[in-house]
C-alpha cells in the first residue's frame, strides 16, 4: 500500500510539473506573438547611457546659453544637476534610512540653508568694506514679498505630499507640468511684462513633460484640487522672486540674501507643521537607532541638505537671469538626466513615447530661448529676462 501510494504520489507531481511546463510554454508562445506598439515598446541602454546624457545636456546647456556668459551656463547646469540628484538623495534619507519624516527633512533643508547663507554673507561683509552694510529688508519689503515666498514654498511642498494621498505620482507630474503656463498670467498679475509669442514654446515643453511621465493617471477630484493648489503657490513663488531680484531691490537682495530671508520663516512654518502632525517621533526614531545607523542617517541627511542648499540657491540665480517662466523650463530637461539615471543605476525601463516626450522637451527649451533673446538684449542690465512695467496707482 505505502508503494501503491509512493507512485500516485510520483505521478501526480509528474503531471503537475508537466502542466506547469505547457502553461510556460504557452504564455512565452503568446508573448512572442503579441504585437509591440510603439507606446509600451521598451528601450534597456547600457550603463554607459547616463554619462553620455550628462555629456549631452551640458552641451545643450552650453550651446544654448553661451552667448550671455560663462556664470549663467555654469548657474543653469548647477541647476539642473541638482535637480535630477536630490530625489535620489531624499530616497537615501527615507527608503535607506528609514525616517520617513518629510516635514522634519525640509525644516532641516532650510535651517540648513539659513545658517550657511549667513555664513556666506558674513564672509562676503568682512571682504568688503565694513561701510557697506548686510541687506536687511525693510518692513514693507518683508510683509509684501519675503514673507509671502516662504508661505508660499512652505504650503506648495505639503499640498504637493498631500495630492500624493489622493492620486498616482504620475498625475502629479502631469498636472506639475502645467506650472509654467500658470505662471505667465501670475507674471501680468504683479506687473511685469511677458512676450505672448514666448507661450507657445512653454506650452510644448509642457506638452512633452506629459508624454514623457509614465504610470497609470489614477486620480480624484481632491487630488485635482491639490495639485492646482500646489501650482497656484510654486508659480506665486518664483513670480515673487522675480519681482524683488529684478525689480527696484535688485542691487538690494541677490539669490543668498534673498534665501537668507525666506528660509529662516520656512524654518518656523515646517517646524510647526511637523510638531503638529508628527509630534516628538522624529526625535524618537532617531534615539531607537543603534550608533552605526544613526551616523548614516546624519550622514544621509547632510548631504540632502546640501543637495537642497545648492538646489534653491541655483534656482534662484536662474530665475534671476532667465525669468520665472525660463526656469521652469530649464528645470524640466533634468527629465532627461533622471530617467536615464534610474535606467542605467536601477535598472528602469523607458517607452518609445517617452523618448519622443524628452525630445519634444529639449525642443521647447531651445525655442523658448531663441524667441526669448531679442527681448533679454532689449532689457536693461540686471533685469532678467522680463522688464518690469512702471506701475501705476491703480495696481
Amino acid at each position: 500500500q505505502q508503494q501503491q501510494q509512493q507512485q500516485q504520489q510520483q505521478q501526480q507531481q509528474a503531471e503537475q510539473h508537466h502542466s506547469q511546463h505547457s502553461q510556460q510554454q504557452t504564455s512565452a508562445l503568446k508573448q512572442k506573438q503579441a504585437p509591440i506598439s510603439p507606446s509600451t515598446a521598451v528601450v534597456r541602454p547600457p550603463f554607459a547611457i547616463y554619462p553620455m546624457a550628462m555629456l549631452l545636456v551640458v552641451g545643450f546647456v552650453t550651446f544654448l546659453y553661451a552667448p550671455r556668459g560663462a556664470g549663467v551656463v555654469i548657474g543653469v547646469l548647477v541647476y539642473v544637476l541638482s535637480q535630477s540628484t536630490i530625489k535620489l538623495t531624499l530616497k537615501e534619507v527615507f527608503t535607506t534610512c528609514g525616517f520617513t519624516f518629510p516635514k522634519a527633512i525640509s525644516a532641516m533643508h532650510f535651517m540648513g540653508n539659513a545658517l550657511a547663507m549667513a555664513g556666506v554673507l558674513a564672509v562676503r561683509h568682512g571682504l568688503r568694506s565694513s561701510s557697506t552694510p548686510l541687506p536687511v529688508p525693510t518692513k514693507d519689503e518683508f510683509l509684501r514679498l519675503i514673507l509671502p515666498i516662504s508661505v508660499a514654498i512652505s504650503v506648495s511642498i505639503g499640498v504637493s505630499n498631500m495630492a500624493l494621498v489622493f492620486c498616482s505620482a504620475a498625475f502629479t507630474e502631469v498636472m506639475g507640468a502645467t506650472n509654467c503656463l500658470l505662471t505667465i498670467p501670475m507674471l501680468f498679475f504683479v506687473g511685469l511684462d511677458f512676450n505672448p509669442m514666448l507661450a507657445l514654446p512653454a506650452s510644448l515643453v509642457a506638452f512633452g513633460c506629459i508624454l514623457s511621465t509614465e504610470g497609470e493617471l489614477h486620480f480624484s477630484a481632491e487630488g485635482v484640487v491639490l495639485c492646482l493648489l500646489a501650482n497656484v503657490f510654486r508659480s506665486g513663488k518664483v513670480t515673487l522672486q522675480q519681482k524683488l531680484m529684478t525689480g527696484e531691490s535688485r542691487e538690494k537682495f541677490d539669490p543668498c540674501s534673498l534665501l537668507l530671508w525666506s528660509s529662516m520663516p520656512c524654518v518656523c512654518w515646517m517646524l510647526c507643521w511637523s510638531f503638529a502632525t508628527d509630534g516628538l517621533e522624529p526625535l524618537r526614531f532617531i534615539a531607537r537607532l543603534e550608533v552605526q545607523q544613526r551616523h548614516w542617517l546624519y550622514i544621509s541627511i547632510g548631504l540632502s541638505c546640501l543637495n537642497a542648499m545648492t538646489l534653491n540657491l541655483a534656482q534662484l540665480f536662474v530665475t534671476k537671469h532667465l525669468g520665472a517662466v525660463g526656469s521652469q523650463l530649464i528645470a524640466q530637461a533634468k527629465s532627461v538626466l533622471t530617467i536615464l539615471g534610474g535606467m542605467a543605476v536601477f535598472k528602469e525601463q523607458v517607452t518609445e513615447v517617452e523618448l519622443v516626450g524628452f525630445a519634444v522637451v529639449l525642443f521647447g527649451v531651445y525655442l523658448f530661448a531663441r524667441l526669448e533673446e531679442p527681448d533679454k538684449r532689449q532689457a536693461p542690465s540686471g533685469s532678467g529676462m522680463l522688464k518690469q512695467q512702471p506701475v501705476t496707482a491703480g495696481k
